[in-house]
């Protein structure tokens, strides 16, 4: 099985991070620091900063792994959230979720929705710029899924 969006260590499949439009956002966050100093004003540069040194600690920290050993999708999605653990089975279904402003598309995310105590619960498992970036990463992880279904 070919996967893009993944790598496989046996039965584990960790989502690979895009790197793309991270590093853009690491440029621009750079730049904008370097303006301020440029520019001597410390406030600036400091809040850009702050900003970047998150921005690529969140970036080293955010993942999703599929473990079909232990049958459950876990990730983490931002800096100062838990790591989440969901059953497989629990699994109700997935959605993308898109935010435009003035019809641009400034975020796409990919939602999964799963039964806990009873109650449904959603969780951002991935999220991106583009629609068909989390479209493929949804179509991989179907094809991970389907894969062990049949066995």
């Amino acid at each position: 099985m070919e996967l893009k969006h993944f790598t496989q260590d046996g039965n584990r499949y960790t989502h690979k991070t895009p790197k793309g439009f991270a590093v853009l956002i690491i440029t621009l966050l750079i730049v904008l620091t370097g303006v301020g100093f440029w520019i001597k004003v410390p406030s600036f540069s400091g809040v850009f900063g702050i900003f970047l040194i998150l921005y690529i600690l969140n970036l080293f920290t955010r993942n999703m792994v599929v473990d079909m050993d232990k049958r459950i999708i876990s990730g983490k999605i931002a800096l100062l959230r838990p790591t989440i653990e969901i059953p497989i089975d629990d699994i109700i279904r997935f959605e993308f979720f898109q935010i435009k402003t003035y019809f641009v598309t400034t975020s796409t995310s990919l939602n999964m929705y799963y039964q806990k105590n009873g109650k449904k619960k959603g969780v951002m498992i991935v999220n991106g710029v583009t629609k068909k970036l989390i479209q493929e990463t949804l179509n991989e992880i179907e094809t991970i899924l389907g894969q062990y279904e049949q066995h």
